[in-house]
C-alpha cells in the first residue's frame, strides 16, 4: 500500500517521500 499511487493519494495515505 502506498506505492499504488504515490502521487496524490500517497500524500494523504502514507507520506512515502
Amino acid at each position: 500500500m502506498g506505492l499504488e499511487v504515490d502521487s496524490e493519494e500517497a500524500n494523504e495515505t502514507e507520506e512515502l517521500e
